[in-house]
């Protein structure tokens, strides 16, 4: 299914929402932003109307449906350059690094999914790696799911692509190489 461009004007009402206090009020419009979010314009603009900052609140959330959707969001936001550096900025990479540890699996593929997708770009790469989400995507490694497995591995590849990031593999992660000899024999 297609999802078109959506203007300023219908925007507005989801992002007032978003700030609800009611979960459940947050919760669909999270929801609603992210099935929006797929779209590169709509990615954009929702970030440039501000709806980062509630999003990274729902993150922070007890709630597991409000932080599936919120981080979910999040992922798919991360996938446009445009936001990237504003999502490094917001201070998202600390508590997406720590719902890479959740419980819940589908919050852990989301943050691990938007995790992966901020590791891009050497700069984003180097603020994952300020967030410590080397050694949670290290752990990563050892999980069941083929999709968290995914993640990241692929994660720590790009992290490997520059010399300070395969630098700070090897000096750091003295698991690692046993962790992929693993994953790979699994």
């Amino acid at each position: 299914m297609d999802t078109r461009p959506v203007t300023r004007e219908a925007l507005e009402p989801i992002l007032y929402l978003l700030q609800s206090a009611h979960i459940d009020v947050q919760h669909g419009a999270s929801a609603a932003l992210g099935n929006l979010a797929v779209n590169v314009e709509n990615k954009l603009l929702i970030v440039r109307m501000g709806g980062l900052e509630p999003l990274i609140r729902q993150m922070l959330s007890p709630n597991i449906d409000a932080q599936i959707n919120s981080v979910g969001c999040i992922t798919n936001l991360a996938t446009a350059e445009e936001n990237k550096m504003r999502i490094a900025k917001s201070g998202a990479l600390l508590p997406l690094t720590r719902l890479a540890r959740s419980r819940d699996l589908r919050v852990q593929r989301n943050a691990a999914g938007a995790l992966l997708n901020m590791t891009h770009s050497a700069e984003h790469r180097q603020q994952l790696i300020g967030a410590g989400a080397v050694p949670v995507l290290v752990e990563l490694l050892g999980e069941d799911d083929p999709e968290l497995q995914y993640y990241a591995t692929t994660a720590l590849s790009n992290i490997a692509v520059d010399d300070s990031g395969r630098q700070l593999l090897w000096d750091t992660q003295p698991g690692l190489i046993d962790a992929l000899v693993r994953f790979v024999d699994a």
